[in-house]
C-alpha cells in the first residue's frame, strides 16, 4: 500500500526501546524495501485512539470557519 506503519495504542508507548529489533524483523519478510523507515511511532503516548477519532469532528469543525 506504499504507506507509514504507526505503531500505537497503549502498548506503542512502550515500544521505542524495541523499535530497531521490529524494523530488522519486518524488513526479513518484507521484498519491497531495503530499510524500514515506514514503520513509525505515534507521537500520543496515551489516549492516541481518542485523539485519532476526535480528527474527523475538528476538521469538520474547521471547514465549517
Amino acid at each position: 500500500m506504499d504507506c507509514d506503519v504507526i505503531l500505537g495504542g497503549y502498548v506503542g508507548a512502550y515500544l521505542e526501546p524495541y523499535l530497531d529489533e521490529i524494523k530488522r524483523r519486518a524488513l526479513r519478510i518484507n521484498t519491497f524495501d531495503s530499510d524500514a523507515d515506514f514503520i513509525k511511532l505515534c507521537s500520543y503516548k496515551s489516549e492516541s485512539i481518542a485523539a485519532g477519532a476526535a480528527l474527523y469532528y475538528i476538521s469538520q469543525f474547521i471547514n465549517t470557519i
